[in-house]
């Protein structure tokens, strides 16, 4: 994992993860740390974090954990709806 500037290209766990919350909807962190033992829960984190800050999930405080769900794409043409 480069520590400099972005990258061009998502980092390996990055595309592990959102291929795997693409692929299942939604899921919960500790199921997603369960499909993905080879990651620390600090590097999950981390990489979720910045997922989100991309508008590529969404995490969701739950009392003992967080749903994580793949973000709807939306036409970029769309205008908000006023209604």
């Amino acid at each position: 994992m480069s520590k400099g500037g972005a990258s061009t290209s998502a980092e390996p766990i990055e595309r592990t993860l959102s291929d795997l919350i693409h692929r299942n909807g939604t899921v919960t962190f500790s199921a997603l740390a369960a499909m993905c033992p080879q990651y620390r829960w600090v590097s999950l984190f981390t990489a979720l974090h910045h997922l989100e800050q991309q508008r590529v999930i969404d995490m969701t405080p739950l009392p003992w954990d967080y749903e994580i769900s793949a973000r709807r794409q939306t036409a970029a043409a769309e205008p908000p709806s006023d209604l």
